[in-house]
């Protein structure tokens, strides 16, 4: 059989185009990477919330109201009263952050 024949059963294309019912490299890395993901999330993650180091932080930020899937903190439900101790820290002493001295209000 000559070289640039191919036999009927295998699938053939155009040589920038992966064969019919080929597998692309990229199929294999989207799937590995999905893989990775899913074993991420599914198996080290859990793994890691059982550490009782880990296991104490979670709980300590539950009892103070820190949700973790808050975009930003100020989503958090603690944040108004935080954000008025810090305005009175700054009201008796302007300095105490480091923060350049806000103008005060005729």
């Amino acid at each position: 059989m000559p070289n640039n024949v191919t036999h009927p059963s295998i699938p053939t294309s155009e040589p920038w185009r992966p064969a019919p019912g080929a597998r692309s490299p990229r199929a294999a890395r989207l799937t590995a990477y999905i893989l990775a993901l899913a074993a991420t999330w599914l198996l080290i993650l859990p793994a890691l919330a059982r550490i009782p180091a880990i296991r104490q932080m979670i709980a300590r930020h539950e009892a103070h109201g820190v949700d973790p899937s808050a975009k930003f903190y100020s989503e958090l439900p603690a944040m108004p009263m935080i954000s008025q101790r810090v305005e009175a820290i700054r009201q008796s002493d302007p300095a105490a952050f480091g923060l350049p001295e806000r103008p005060r209000g005729d």
